[in-house]
Order: structure tokens, then sequence, then C-alpha cells
């Protein structure tokens, strides 16, 4: 007997992205925009950007620089919150 099969991640992430359209700000598309990291370097720190989604808050573009030398701190220098989610939200 072989197990159910179930969507792929990737298959629920666009489920998901789907359901959200309605919540977007009309500045942006969801799926449209390309959600890989981008990754921007200099020769003392490097900025990091991606989404991020948060529970009952939203769905943001995050920034973070982190520095190259030990201690290797990091700051989230931008936020974006892109589209919101409620409590009232069901995924």
């Amino acid at each position: 007997m072989s197990l159910p099969q179930t969507p792929s991640f990737q298959h629920n992430q666009l489920t998901l992205i789907k359901r959200l359209s309605s919540l977007i700000r009309p500045s942006h598309d969801l799926l449209n925009l390309d959600l890989s990291p981008a990754v921007e370097l200099d020769s003392t720190s490097c900025i990091i950007s991606w989404y991020e989604i948060y529970t009952h808050g939203g769905i943001y573009k995050n920034a973070y620089k982190i520095e190259r030398a030990y201690p290797f701190r990091i700051k989230r220098v931008a936020s974006e919150k892109i589209a919101a989610i409620n409590a009232l939200f069901f995924y």
C-alpha cells in the first residue's frame, strides 16, 4: 500500500501566495516577486535581504547587515511590510 501523496513545498508556497493576494498592498504583486535572497558584499560587511512570513503578522522583506570580521555582528537595516496576515486568516 502506498502512502498518500502530499503537495510539494513549492506548491504549498504558491497556494499561500495566491490566498494572500487579496491582502497585498497595490504596489506589490507576490506572484511576480523574485523570492530569492539577495546578497551584496563589500570589504567589511555584507547585506542579505529576503522575505519572511510572520504568523499573524504578515509578509516582510527584511535586510540584514553582517560584519565580515569577528564577532560577526548582525543588524537588521531594513524592514518592509509586503502583506498583512491577521488572526482570522486561514492557511
